[in-house]
């Protein structure tokens, strides 16, 4: 028996009793950017009653825990092991058949903003898009190629500094400076985590980030430079890609610095269930060295019938 209210909804029906007896386990995944949120439940079939009536994959599934409800997922995957006979029920936020994951072999933009990009994306696909960026930049010419809607969208928000996610059936653009301005929604010390696990590197860190483009359309040069104040001496990361203006320059200089550096201290973090902790809120940490501001790039909060417990991936929040 879950220590932890679980609620279970497939396709629309209340199935919380009927797995009741089976289920030993669940675990929620999300990221800040770049992976769909998963959910996986874990029931144990002792009389090999769950074998014989499989649940159709592309099933609709609702999990809520203590009056948290995670959204809408699609059954994508089932595994099944004996002895001892156990079921892993594995539900992924985006649908296997969404118009996300389909391929427009010839669309292309030109000259438009990326918020319009995204908005088409989204209208094509029938999900509903959340631009929370400030930063909408116009994109000279972009072509989606042989990869799906979903995949072409990453990757120009990657390239110029954006995060997106997909959720509960919204397209979510947003920038990562934007949530690390958010206010902590904790302060963590040693007395709440059970496990603390942390990384201070030099490795691949970078002082300065020089960005450098002959555009030969517009017959100029376009040079910028970004340094990490926290740092006199270091590395230069020198960037030569495609930018069209000043403005673009000095922000990819920005950018690619702050990707680069975000592996300079990393901290993961086990501690008692708390819902409150998923990807992109902040906390502030208090483990001596490691003492600051961090941004939680990763969560996974699992309930058992051994209890429950959230395991966190965070990185460093710039200095502001």
């Amino acid at each position: 028996m879950l220590k932890t209210s679980v609620k279970i909804m497939w396709n629309n029906n209340d199935i919380t009793k009927d797995l009741e007896p089976f289920l030993i386990g669940m675990t929620y995944k999300d990221a800040l950017s770049g992976e769909s949120d998963v959910v996986e439940l874990t029931l144990q079939d002792a009389n090999h009653a769950l074998i014989e009536n499989l649940p159709p994959r592309g099933s609709a599934v609702n999990v809520t825990v203590n009056d948290f409800n995670f959204g809408s997922f699609e059954l994508d995957e089932i595994t099944y092991s004996a002895p001892p006979s156990v079921m892993r029920v594995k539900a992924n936020s985006i649908s296997q058949t969404s118009a996300l994951r389909q391929e427009d072999l010839s669309k292309s933009w030109e000259n438009v903003l990326l918020s319009k990009i995204a908005r088409d994306i989204a209208d094509a696909s029938n999900v509903e898009l959340f631009y929370q960026a400030d930063y909408d930049p116009t994109i000279t010419r972009a072509e989606q190629g042989e990869q799906s809607r979903l995949s072409f969208l990453q990757n120009l928000c990657v390239d110029n500094g954006l995060c997106l996610k997909v959720s509960d059936n919204k397209l979510i653009v947003c920038e990562e400076s934007s949530l690390e301005a958010q206010e902590p929604v904790a302060t963590l010390t040693w007395s709440d985590v059970t496990r603390f696990d942390a990384t201070a590197t030099l490795n691949e860190v970078y002082q300065k980030c020089e960005v450098n483009y002959r555009h030969g359309q517009k017959d100029k040069n376009f040079s910028a430079v970004a340094t990490d104040d926290t740092k006199s001496t270091g590395r230069t990361l020198r960037i030569n890609k495609r930018v069209n203006s000043q403005a673009e320059a000095d922000r990819l200089a920005r950018h690619k610095l702050r990707e680069a550096n975000k592996k300079e201290f990393e901290v993961s973090l086990t501690l008692p269930l708390n819902l409150r902790l998923l990807a992109g809120v902040t906390v502030d940490l208090d483990f001596g060295f490691f003492s600051d501001k961090w941004i939680v790039d990763e969560s996974s909060h699992s309930v058992s019938d051994s209890g429950s417990q959230s395991r966190i991936k965070l990185h460093k929040v710039e200095s502001q």
